[in-house]
């Protein structure tokens, strides 16, 4: 697992950074570039990375093969085809002698020497000897780990939490292996079966199920001989395993699936609105995503019908607002069904703090709750917003 360069580098791509009225603070012409962390970010020029701080100036020169955002004041470099760790200045306070290496995270690094991997703190110590075959960063006082095809947790301690074997998955919440703890515990799975661990690591809930969601609103769904059911935290099934399908609850519902329809429960599980859905989501601010002959709408609490199915696709409500799709174009919604964004843009994201991603042409930009554009659509890729900045792309000629 050596350090990755920040994006896949394009010939004529440039990269730059606009604030959040879309203006560039810097312009576009990096090869390659990271967004901001701890006032910096690292760039590439001509196959060389260094960082610049928010007004473009090169604080460290480009001299690196390759480099990773500051975490924890240090940040990962690559020279020589090896790897260590520099200061804001710079200066080296790690030297580069391993083979590959990772940004530090809560006080320790992955670290390669050879073929194997282990875990330094920053003085560059091995406080987890080198012994695996692969490694992740830690997480919540948790490490995936790997040897061979064995795969396992470990503790900062490096104490195996779960023992490395075969079929070991984890709960990646779209970062590979971090095990992701909610309400407090973490679904495990050894040997197909699973259970939740607390956060010592301790087995709370014993390997016994087919299947397991994450803990939400003191109830996780489990699946047991081909059905599902509910479980709270001393693994004690809440509602009974007779359903073939579930969802986690939202909003004090869950969808279940009975046949091949699907309708909603309450948390003592009683039937609240039927089983009658093709399709069926989450409650998320009163309303729920339901799909009818290949066309989707909304119903609230009751299972009153509050918008009709008539999209051809639909997402769940963020912010008042949900994104629905006609005719492969996107727009969005309110709460009654009326349209308040015409359909127009050829991909689109929920509303985050009162601004939504589009995609029109082919290009990037960024819209506000009326549909007014408050970034024009003109960017080949745009970042998150890191510390006030988003790195942009744009193509050249």
């Amino acid at each position: 697992m050596l350090l990755f360069n920040a994006y896949p580098a394009f010939s004529n791509l440039k990269y730059g950074y606009i604030d959040k009225a879309g203006k560039y603070i810097i312009e576009p012409k990096f090869d390659e570039a990271w967004y901001f962390t701890e006032g910096l970010a690292a760039v590439e020029v001509n196959h060389k990375y260094g960082y610049i701080d928010k007004t473009g100036r090169f604080i460290i020169k480009p001299k690196f093969e390759a480099a990773e955002p500051f975490s924890e004041e240090l940040a990962c470099v690559g020279l020589d085809d090896k790897y260590g760790y520099i200061d804001k200045t710079g200066k080296f306070i790690l030297q580069p002698e391993f083979n590959g290496a990772q940004s530090f995270s809560e006080g320790l690094a992955v670290a390669q020497k050879g073929e194997e991997y282990g875990y330094i703190d920053k003085t560059g110590r091995f406080v987890i000897h080198l012994e695996f075959d692969d490694a992740c960063p830690f997480s919540q006082g948790f490490a995936y780990v790997g040897g061979g095809f064995n795969w396992g947790y470990i503790d900062k301690a490096g104490k195996v939490i779960v023992p490395l074997q075969p079929y070991v998955s984890f709960r990646s919440n779209d970062t590979d292996g971090y095990l992701w703890f909610s309400e407090d515990l973490a679904y495990i799975d050894i040997d197909n079966k699973y259970g939740y661990i607390d956060k010592t690591g301790n087995i709370v809930i014993a390997l016994q199920f087919d299947h397991a969601n994450d803990f939400s609103e003191g109830l996780a769904v489990v699946k047991l001989n081909g059905k599902y059911g509910a479980i709270d935290k001393t693994g004690k099934f809440i509602i009974e395993e007779k359903f073939d399908g579930m969802g986690n609850f939202s909003e004090g519902l869950s969808c279940v699936q009975v046949d091949d329809k699907w309708g909603y429960i309450d948390k003592t599980g009683k039937m609240i609105i039927e089983p009658k859905f093709d399709e069926a989501w989450c409650f998320r601010e009163g309303l729920a995503r339901i799909m009818e002959y290949d066309e989707y709408g909304y119903i609230d609490k009751t299972g009153k019908s509050v918008i009709e199915p008539k999209f051809d696709g639909a997402e769940d409500f963020s912010e008042g607002l949900a994104k629905v799709c006609i005719e492969q174009k996107y727009g969005y919604i309110n709460k009654t069904g009326r349209i308040l964004i015409e359909p127009k843009f050829d991909g689109a994201e929920d509303f985050s703090e009162g601004w939504a991603k589009i995609i029109l042409e082919g290009k990037v930009g960024y819209i506000d709750k009326t549909g007014k554009v408050i970034i024009e659509p003109k960017f080949h890729w745009i970042s998150v917003f890191s510390e006030g900045l988003a790195c942009v792309s744009i193509i050249t000629q």
